[in-house]
């Protein structure tokens, strides 16, 4: 069967076609260091940032993840992962961060990650200026004051609103499986749902939802791709608040996210998507205990704040 023939897919069921797809993907085949690479650059997608941002008279960089102190772990998880780092929490806040800003390391250790795994937002776009900026201050031929022209000049360029990352402007919606899955692997898109996407159970007049959703504010042919990976058949839609959204209650499409995430999560999403899998799996036979479930959740989020 060729992954590109729609008509002979029919012949499939949703949940068929995709492990067939995904187990295609020569990523899947790597060690767990390369698939942790992958993992965090799916993360780094969804939650990372590449700052050039100045102190004092001079320009630092710092390559930064964010979380709400609801999700610590997952922060110093990346950590012992990559060996290297710093988290910090803040005590007024409900956020920390993992930040590394020591230029030796970034080269050493951050960018051959995404040097050989590339970004697929348009934060590809803040990734390269990042490393421009490296450059800039790394060459020593330049005066501070050089280097600062240099790097004010750099920073003037923008992220263009239909920017679309170079690693997936081959594809478009209409792209067969197979070549979006080699683009966007299992351990990308788990990465980035642990940063992007949330498990939600929703109440309605006696009975409960179970829906999955991501959100990015740009990116949307992003999202379209994840839609077709995924056979959500649900659109991606752009909300009020200027977000895109991909979201399904879809059964079919709910077990065949299930298959795919089971045991893959390393935070606390972790924690929450077993408990969102108890729900889908009570949801016609038990209201109660997925009422339930849905407090527990309530409750943990509230409680942080989330």
């Amino acid at each position: 069967m060729l992954l590109g023939d729609i008509g002979a897919i029919k012949f499939f069921s949703m949940r068929e076609t995709l492990a067939v797809v995904l187990n295609k993907s020569n990523l899947n085949k790597l060690n767990d260091n390369e698939k942790f690479k992958i993992w965090l650059v799916g993360f780094t997608d969804g939650d990372g940032c590449f700052t050039v941002v100045k102190s004092g008279s001079t320009y630092r960089l710092h390559y930064s993840l964010s979380q709400s102190s609801y999700n610590l772990r997952i922060l110093y998880y990346i950590k012992s992962q990559l060996g290297y780092g710093s988290v910090s929490k803040s005590s007024k806040q409900s956020w920390a961060n993992f930040r590394i800003t020591d230029r030796k390391i970034l080269n050493q250790v951050i960018f051959p990650i995404f040097d050989k795994y590339p970004l697929l937002t348009s934060k590809y776009f803040s990734y390269i200026r990042f490393k421009k900026a490296y450059d800039i201050l790394e060459n020593k031929n330049l005066t501070t004051n050089d280097k600062n022209k240099e790097i004010e000049k750099l920073l003037s360029k923008k992220l263009s609103i239909d920017y679309i990352s170079p690693a997936i402007s081959h594809l478009n919606k209409t792209s067969n499986y197979e070549e979006i899955a080699n683009a966007i692997s299992i351990h990308w898109l788990v990465g980035f749902t642990e940063a992007e996407g949330n498990f939600g159970i929703f109440p309605d007049k006696g009975r409960f939802h179970i829906r999955f959703t991501l959100a990015q504010k740009l990116d949307k042919i992003l999202l379209q791709l994840i839609k077709r990976l995924l056979h959500i058949s649900s659109n991606v839609n752009y909300n009020k608040q200027g977000i895109y959204v991909l979201a399904t209650s879809n059964s079919r499409s709910i077990q065949n996210i299930i298959d795919l995430f089971t045991g893959k999560l390393k935070g606390i999403k972790s924690l929450e998507f077993k408990l969102w899998c108890k729900a889908n799996y009570y949801k016609k036979t038990n209201i109660d205990k997925v009422s339930k479930i849905h407090k527990i959740i309530q409750k943990l989020r509230k409680k942080n704040n989330i």
